[in-house]
Order: structure tokens, then C-alpha cells, then sequence
């Protein structure tokens, strides 16, 4: 007779490989995201050039790995637009260009590097099930492994070159070492530990919450210590040190130690924070360090990575204009990653994390030691206070991704009432998790756009969210197909969301008329170039919600917006006054405008109508 581990390896595999094939499917379908279209690019300058000045706000590890395919492929370079200031920022610039001169090559491009990315997914589900596995035993293993296969926030941002995911996976796998290492401190735990550390700190910058958390989640342990020896101490203080230099050294040599041990007042920096500048509209370049003694002291960390810290915090020193259920607001919400959370997380995962916290409030045989409960809840607590805590702007939900891993297996505990055999729990959890996984995959490939359905689903999304939790320039090719299939949508006019030219997926267009400035009706200009015209048009649901980010005209040049709600500025908004006639993915909304209905809305925005033979 089969031994039962060997089926239970077998589930875990057979879960992961599903998992792997969801990914693989989903790189494949989308374009290259906003933020995205930096990374590869970047990545690559690192590998062939060594150098880190590119995308310096989030540490390189997930770009390097997405390049690697590039090695062996043919593809085209331009770093004309590289700029190597230490205040630099070119990576857009060098991405746009990227996908300009490498064409419709672009996709496959960023399909390799995604694929590549796809083993960090792998990680993360494999710690979360070794994690709850030891903690709560094999049912919660394979519980908190669905959670992660299964959530849209994984599949979405998992099949992407971007460091979320890869922080999660590298965060969840780094803590559970830690957690091994706190049982049994010993050197080989120690070196791995401290290794992983170094791995989880070169995916993105939140995870230096660690260097404090860690120390904390120690100290709880050795106050419930049974040894009463000092040297105990004294030992795993210094272990824990060795770790932490373990991490730094391996940091340093990612980065082949450029800049490393720098004095302090040699730095450039551009954060109020770091210049020390009380200037309340526009950055000053300087140092706050510069005539003091912390001046003198070396930072054991690379230029850039200590660089790329600073221009972080630099993006949330001034307010920048946020989009929250329909309302645009000059700075962010301390509450808005909770709400988004909330939105975005299906209703069955929903019900099991409410579910456990019941639990472990009011039953004792589901709760776990002081320390291990700390060990899952500080980092979540930690984070998500952190991120909040940036009200500068509010845009990006993604930014909590590296607390599910925590949730996941902290939410397991749930699997337990089938071992205690308390029927209805395990009822109302299996039905959730199968509620959640088919929610999940319902709205599948498209998991980036996902809402519950308590919103009304990717639908009603924009109504909420806009921007990356909603449409991120992900859809190009699934409006690629969608103009195959309607040729008699010609002319058409779009208003796409992204840095990647709809051109670029040989999609020929031109850009849809705005909405007239008030400006433009004073001076008694062709007033009837702005505003609704008969034709087929094509406006992302950021554009109809009034985003301020550049849309390609069709020709090669970019239309810029600016944003400036006292005095509106000119945008596609007039187009929420038409129905649609159909949807391109959950970014894409179509329009086919006659001259009747254009005439209607012109008339509205007290305009000179259109005649027949305009």
C-alpha cells in the first residue's frame, strides 16, 4: 500500500502545476503593463552593463531575472534617454523606447521575462504550505497553498515583471526561516536564514521592516525561553547579527558593491527627509547630513539601493492627485489599501479570514503560541500601517501584496475543524474556498481587473479604482483581436492607457477629440473640432474617469493631460454621456457615435452641431 505522503506530494504538485500553467497562459495574453514596460529594460542594463541607476525605487533582483532570457534572444537597444544623475529617473523613457524599436517583438519580449518570473510565484505557494503544514498540519498546508494559487492578486500580479509578487514569495520564505531558525538557532539556519534575508531585501524596499521586525520576534522568543543560561543569549544575539551582515554582504554584491560604504554626506539626495528642505511645492537636491558629524559615518549599503530609498520617499513627500469611488482627490486615504483590499479580495476568502479570526478569538484548540502568532500577524500589522501611512497619494493596492502570504497561512487554521471534526466549520470553509477559487477563475485570464461581487465585479470596477488595481495597459491584445474581428470599425479613434502604442500591435488609429476648454470656446476657435463626433471609438476606463497620464496620438507623439480640477482641464470624460456598444477585456470601452447622438451631447456642452457633410 502507497505510504500517504506520497499522495499528499502528489496534490501539492498537481496544485502548483495548475498554478504554473494559469501563469504561463496569462503572460502570454497581456500587454506590458504601466510600470512594467521599465523593468525588463532596466534589468537588462543591469546584466549587460552593470549598472542600477535604472528603476533604483525598487531593488533589482525580479528585473534581472525577467532579463536573463534576453541573453540568448535577439533583440534591439536604445539608451540614448540613460541618464546616470543620481537624481535620474529615464526608466519610462527607456522602456517606451525599448518597445518602440523592437515592434511587435515587444510581446514575446516580455513573455520570456514573465516566464522567468514564474518560479518566485512557485516559491511563495510552497512556503505558505510548509508554513501552515508545520503549524497547523497537511489540511491547513494545502488549504493556505489554494489560497495562494487561486487568489486573483497572485495570478494577476504573478504573471508580471514587477517586484510584488516577488516580494511576498521571497518575505513569506524568509520569515519561515527565521521562524525555523528561532526554534533550532544553529549555524546552518543562521547562513540560510541570512541569505534569505539578503534574497527578500534586493525584491523591494517595504521588506526592510524586517531589520526591526526580527529583532522583535527574537527578543519575544527568548523571554518564553526555557533556558536560563546567558551564553544562550549572547550566542543567538550574535547569530542574529551574523545574519543581518550576511544579508547586507549579499545585498553589496548584487549591486558588485558600487558605492558601497559611502560616508553619508557624499550622497545626493533629492527627499525632504534627506535635504532637509522645507520647500513645499518642488524638490531641492542636497544633503541634510552634509556640515554634521552623522556626515562621517560610511553606509554599508550600495549607492543606488541607498539612492533609490531616497527617490521612494521622495515620491510621497508632495501630494499627487488620487481616484477613489468616482472622486478625485489632491493627495490620498489612510483607509484606501483597506478598502481596496476589500474589494478585491473574493467573498470566500473573505468569509475564511472572518472565520479564523473567530476562531482564534473564541476557541483556545485553534490558537497558537504568542510567538507564532506574532510571527504572522506583526509583519501584516507592520506593512500595511507603513503603506497606509504614505497619504501623499493613494493608487496602488499592490503595494499590501506582500502581507497575503502572512494572511494565507495565518487563515488556515480554519482546515483544523476538519482534524476536530467541527462539521459545520469545515462545511462553510470548503464552500467558501470553492466559492473563491471558482470566483477567481471565472474572471480568468483578466485577474488583475478582478472585484468581488459585492462591487458588481470587473464591470463597476473604475467606479471604485482606477489605474493599476483596474486597467494597467494590460488589454492591447485582446483590442488587437477585438479589431480583427469588427473591420468595420475603421476609422478608429482610441484612447489607450499605457506606455506601449497601440501601433506597436499594428492597430492603426488616431486619437478621439476632447472635450472643449473653456479657453478654446472664448477665443472662438474651431470649436467643432472638440467634442463627441460621429465615428468608432475606443476610451479606457481610465481616460473616461479623467486620468492625467499621457495617451498616444496615433502618429508616434503623445498627448499630455495636466491635472488641475479648478480649472478642468480638456479629457475624454463626455464619453460616460454615451452607452457603449461593447467591451474590450475590463479596460476598453466601445463607442459607435452617430450623428444624431453627437449632435445631442454637442447641444449639451453648448457647441455648434455637426452637419452631414462635415
Amino acid at each position: 500500500m502507497s505510504h500517504p505522503s506520497k499522495y499528499r506530494t502528489t496534490i501539492v504538485v498537481i496544485i502548483l502545476l495548475i498554478h504554473i500553467i494559469l501563469l504561463a497562459y496569462s503572460t502570454k495574453r497581456h500587454s506590458p503593463t504601466f510600470n512594467e514596460i521599465g523593468h525588463l529594460p532596466a534589468g537588462l542594463s543591469h546584466l549587460q552593463h552593470s549598472t542600477f541607476e535604472l528603476y533604483r525605487v525598487n531593488p533589482p533582483l525580479p528585473r534581472m531575472v525577467a532579463a536573463v532570457p534576453l541573453l540568448f534572444q535577439d533583440h534591439r537597444t536604445n539608451w540614448q534617454q540613460h541618464d546616470i544623475s543620481d537624481t535620474s529617473r529615464a526608466e519610462i523613457l527607456i522602456g517606451i523606447a525599448f518597445a518602440k524599436i523592437n515592434d511587435r517583438q515587444t510581446f514575446d519580449l516580455y513573455t520570456w521575462g514573465r516566464w522567468f518570473c514564474i518560479p518566485f510565484s512557485v516559491i511563495g505557494g510552497l512556503c505558505c504550505y510548509w508554513w501552515a503544514r508545520d503549524l497547523f498540519g497537511w489540511s491547513s498546508g494545502l488549504f493556505a497553498l489554494m489560497l495562494w494559487c487561486f487568489s486573483p492578486s497572485i495570478l494577476g500580479h504573478g504573471s508580471l515583471i514587477m517586484p510584488d509578487v516577488p516580494a511576498a514569495a521571497t518575505g513569506i520564505l524568509s520569515s519561515y526561516v527565521f521562524w525555523r531558525w528561532m526554534k533550532r538557532p544553529n549555524w546552518p539556519n543562521t547562513l540560510l536564514s541570512g541569505f534569505l534575508l539578503g534574497v527578500a531585501e534586493l525584491t523591494k524596499f517595504t521588506l526592510l521592516v524586517f531589520y526591526l521586525i526580527y529583532p522583535v520576534l527574537w527578543i519575544a522568543s527568548r523571554f518564553r525561553s526555557n533556558s536560563k543560561q546567558p551564553t544562550t543569549w549572547y550566542l543567538d544575539a550574535f547569530q542574529l547579527a551574523v545574519m543581518f551582515l550576511f544579508s547586507i554582504y549579499l545585498i553589496n554584491l548584487c549591486y558588485h558593491f558600487q558605492g558601497s560604504f559611502q560616508k553619508l554626506r557624499e550622497f545626493t539626495f533629492i527627499s525632504n527627509t534627506l535635504t532637509g528642505s522645507q520647500d513645499e511645492e518642488h524638490h531641492v537636491s542636497g544633503n541634510a547630513f552634509k556640515e554634521s558629524l552623522w556626515g562621517e559615518i560610511p553606509v554599508p549599503f550600495p549607492k543606488d539601493y541607498v539612492l533609490g530609498l531616497d527617490r521612494q520617499k521622495a515620491d510621497f513627500d508632495y501630494p499627487r492627485w488620487s481616484y477613489l469611488n468616482g472622486d478625485w482627490k489632491l493627495g490620498g486615504w489612510w483607509y484606501f489599501y483597506l478598502f481596496a483590499f476589500l474589494i478585491k479580495t473574493p467573498l470566500g476568502i473573505l468569509i475564511i479570514y472572518l472565520t479564523s479570526a473567530a476562531l482564534f478569538c473564541f476557541n483556545a484548540r485553534y490558537r497558537l503560541s504568542l510567538l507564532d502568532e506574532l510571527c504572522l500577524m506583526l509583519p501584516i500589522i507592520v506593512i500595511v500601517t507603513l503603506v497606509s501611512s504614505q497619504t501623499a497619494f493613494s493608487m496602488h493596492p499592490r503595494y499590501i501584496i506582500p502581507v497575503l502570504p502572512f494572511l494565507f497561512v495565518w487563515s488556515s487554521r480554519v482546515a483544523l475543524a476538519f482534524h476536530l471534526h467541527n462539521i459545520r466549520t469545515a462545511a462553510l470553509v470548503t464552500v467558501s474556498l470553492a466559492w473563491a477559487i471558482m470566483s477567481s477563475l471565472y474572471y480568468f485570464p483578466h485577474s488583475l481587473s478582478y472585484y468581488n461581487e459585492l462591487t458588481g465585479g470587473p464591470e463597476k470596477a473604475a467606479e471604485y479604482l482606477i489605474d493599476s488595481p483596474t486597467a494597467w495597459g494590460q488589454d492591447l491584445l485582446f483590442l488587437k483581436k477585438w479589431c480583427e474581428e469588427h473591420p468595420e470599425a475603421r476609422p478608429l479613434h482610441v484612447a489607450n492607457f499605457g506606455w506601449v502604442d497601440p501601433l506597436a500591435a499594428g492597430i492603426e488609429y488616431s486619437l478621439p477629440p476632447l472635450a472643449p476648454l473653456e479657453s478654446v470656446k472664448e477665443l472662438s476657435e474651431r470649436t467643432i473640432d472638440y467634442g463627441p463626433r460621429p465615428g468608432w471609438y475606443v476610451i479606457d476606463v481610465n481616460h473616461l474617469k479623467g486620468t492625467y497620464w499621457d495617451a498616444p496620438m496615433g502618429d508616434g507623439r503623445w498627448r499630455h493631460f495636466w491635472m488641475d480640477y479648478e480649472n478642468k482641464p480638456a479629457d475624454f470624460t463626455y464619453f460616460s454621456k454615451f452607452e457603449p456598444i461593447d467591451r474590450v477585456a475590463y479596460s476598453y470601452l466601445v463607442y459607435h457615435i452617430t450623428l444624431d447622438q453627437a449632435n445631442q451631447i454637442r447641444n449639451e456642452l453648448g457647441l455648434p452641431e455637426i452637419k452631414n457633410d462635415y
